[in-house]
């Protein structure tokens, strides 16, 4: 597992997506590198993404960094989200008391997001799961709801969206997204490829991303390491929070 700080490098901010595109073919084990591509491309329109490198090229690139998780600080959590000011009264009181929040894909110079494909499917399944603790929504106007196959041929990858989660739940949205995948493979009679960012929010202060591209076989056994350790941390500040306050 990787990790990483709060931001990606100001070097990588500053370049075209055609420059970062070609800095990760020439520096192919930059996993930070690579993480700020992916980054860009989940914020492009599917026309602009193929433009300046060879697909196959790319595609080979992607599955040299295939199976891997990364986790670094984040900044926008469940609070964030549900004061948005692209959210109208009305659903910011619907959403106040999700604690698992499906929020879209920023897209360059649009103020509008997306959300991928796989999003409404995986909503649904935890919406449905019959576990009273957990209270799921989408973070988007009603009329406003977006979906853009983010990846096109011969990118073959399933893209399950950008999900926000309480920490008190996380163990329990762990479980269910591993049955999720179990099924897909079941239906599908296959692996599949696999990007997804889970940000655990502790709600305290601390905000913890976790970044997962890789197959659906080593998604079962990594991505719920990464959460375990992510919720490890989390309880280890809230013991040290708790501690100083009963010290004073």
């Amino acid at each position: 597992m990787g990790t990483g700080g709060s931001f990606v490098s100001v070097e990588f901010q500053n370049m075209t997506l055609g420059e970062l595109k070609q800095y990760v073919l020439k520096h192919r084990d930059s996993q930070s590198a690579f993480e700020a591509l992916m980054d860009r491309i989940d914020a492009q329109p599917q026309q602009h993404v193929y433009g300046d490198v060879d697909a196959n090229e790319f595609r080979h690139l992607l599955e040299l960094h295939c199976s891997n998780v990364t986790v670094r600080n984040a900044e926008q959590g469940l609070w964030h989200w549900k004061n948005s000011d692209t959210l109208s009264p009305h659903i910011r009181q619907e959403i106040l008391n999700a604690n698992v929040l499906f929020v879209p894909f920023k897209q360059e110079h649009s103020s509008e997001g997306v959300f991928a494909a796989e999003t409404e499917s995986l909503f649904t399944y935890l919406r449905d799961s019959n576990r009273d603790e957990i209270n799921a929504d989408i973070c988007v106007e009603d009329d406003a709801y977006r979906v853009e196959a983010l990846y096109a041929d011969p990118i073959t990858i399933t893209v399950l969206g950008t999900i926000v989660v309480s920490s008190i739940v996380a163990p329990i949205v762990k479980e269910l997204l591993l049955d999720y995948i179990r099924d897909s493979k079941r239906k599908n009679g296959t692996d599949s490829d696999l990007r997804l960012k889970l940000i655990i929010d502790n709600e305290k202060g601390l905000i913890q991303e976790i970044h997962w591209s890789g197959s659906s076989r080593e998604f079962e056994k990594l991505l719920p390491e990464a959460i375990d350790r992510v919720l490890s941390q989390q309880k280890l500040m809230n013991d040290s929070t708790a501690t100083k306050a009963s010290d004073t």
